[in-house]
């Protein structure tokens, strides 16, 4: 995992856990995506900052932002919760995930990291296990 991280040091960026909630998250997110999410989801991301429930990254080059990942902390488990990276930058969503990792592991305080779910390709690069998820749906009969 080290690789990416590399990578976007020698470039001379700037990894950064960030506190709170960042304006630039938005505007990163418009930029990739477009206006597609309400003020209540930046509201919760800033929530779970501030009250320590979740810890977010910054991949910073040239002080402006091209990736971030925000990881809900449960436990002793991380949980990837978000991300977003500029596409003019390779490998920034790779390095900001992978720095995240790093970090959840260098703490020594969390034992699982978990991608949640979705088979995207980056999910089974560090995975020793894969838990399948099932929804189960069923019908009520009307009582007699």
């Amino acid at each position: 995992y080290m690789r990416p991280i590399r990578k976007y040091r020698e470039k001379g960026s700037d990894f950064r856990r960030i506190e709170g909630f960042n304006s630039r998250i938005r505007k990163l997110h418009e930029e990739r995506w477009g206006a597609n999410r309400s003020d209540e989801f930046y509201s919760y991301l800033e929530y779970m900052n501030r009250n320590d429930l979740s810890r977010s990254y910054g991949l910073y080059l040239d002080d402006k932002l091209i990736s971030y990942v925000q990881v809900i902390m449960t436990g002793n488990t991380g949980h990837y919760y978000y991300s977003i990276f500029d596409t003019d930058y390779d490998g920034a969503g790779s390095a900001i995930i992978n720095y995240a990792l790093k970090e959840a592991l260098d703490s020594k305080k969390l034992r699982y990291f978990s991608y949640g779910r979705g088979s995207e390709v980056f999910k089974h690069r560090w995975c020793t296990d894969i838990f399948k998820n099932y929804r189960l749906r069923g019908f009520l009969e009307e009582p007699f």
